[in-house]
């Protein structure tokens, strides 16, 4: 099995970023990898997620939740975000 080791450098991550956020799906795409950085979910993990895991209406406005609640698929653990 190979080794894979994070990615430190900010200005790396940068252009990772720039890169994802062009194209048709590219919010998509920029989301899956900023949650990934941040939470070291797997990619299975983060493309189960629903927008009601990510978002709630109230008085008919959009907003993101403040926390999400993730069940990682290898550990079967629960985790707050």
């Amino acid at each position: 099995m190979n080794e894979v080791d994070p990615i430190k450098d900010v200005e790396k991550i940068d252009l990772i970023k720039h890169i994802l956020a062009m194209g048709e799906y590219g919010q998509r795409n920029l989301l899956l990898f900023t949650l990934g950085i941040n939470t070291a979910y797997l990619i299975s993990d983060l493309t189960a997620l629903k927008f009601s895991n990510l978002l709630e209406v109230n008085q008919n406005k959009v907003h993101a939740k403040a926390q999400i609640m993730m069940k990682e698929t290898d550990a079967g653990k629960k985790n707050l975000y």
